[in-house]
């Protein structure tokens, strides 16, 4: 049935709408998380990701609750805009006016962008379970893995010029979804109870 996520990842959000309440522009998207702590070399991949990408992209981070990351990312000049927020409740709204997820490979993170058939480029999975995230997601065609940093430009570049793969990784998504977790758990424990 999936992890419980919440019910606002399947809501249909007027595109334009958000990116006026956010503040963002209409192009574009790609974004950037270190789950809520802000792990892994987010640094490191927002200065590739700029160096990559032209004016045609826009650039979203997501330092959670990592002020230091935050400041740092705010502070530096990547040659390019980029939008910074710290630990937010609106990551329901970014996914869905995102292109590409850039992100560690978090269970409940995967989950939230699978429900918005969001294309995930895998990071620093911690070993355990999110290991295992990463080759379920990748042997089913809705992420790629970047080993290691040295290799990120090759697989961004491959994903990010690559339309026809960029839409079979969306619709390998929408396959894995399942939006509609919490209500279908609720239902199923209801079946049992009464």
């Amino acid at each position: 049935m999936g992890i419980l996520i919440n019910p606002s990842f399947s809501i249909n959000y007027e595109k334009k709408q958000i990116l006026a309440e956010l503040n963002l522009e209409d192009k574009p998207t790609i974004l950037i998380m270190g789950g809520s702590l802000g792990l892994g070399n987010i640094e490191d991949i927002v200065e590739m990701v700029c160096k990559i990408c032209d004016e045609i992209y826009q650039i979203i981070v997501v330092a959670g609750k990592n002020k230091t990351l935050k400041k740092s990312l705010e502070e530096r000049d990547f040659g390019k805009k980029i939008h910074v927020f710290g630990f937010i409740d609106f990551i329901d709204k970014l996914m869905a006016i995102s292109d590409i997820l850039i992100t560690k490979p978090g269970g409940l993170t995967c989950a939230e962008a699978l429900s918005r058939k969001l294309p995930m480029i895998l990071i620093s999975p911690i070993p355990g379970q999110e290991e295992r995230n990463t080759l379920y997601l990748i042997n089913n065609g809705a992420a790629a893995y970047v080993r290691n940093i040295e290799s990120f430009d090759i697989v961004f570049n491959q994903i990010i010029k690559n339309l026809q793969r960029l839409e079979h990784m969306k619709l390998a998504c929408s396959f894995l979804a399942k939006p509609n977790s919490s209500n279908d758990i609720v239902e199923f424990i209801k079946g049992m109870v009464l």
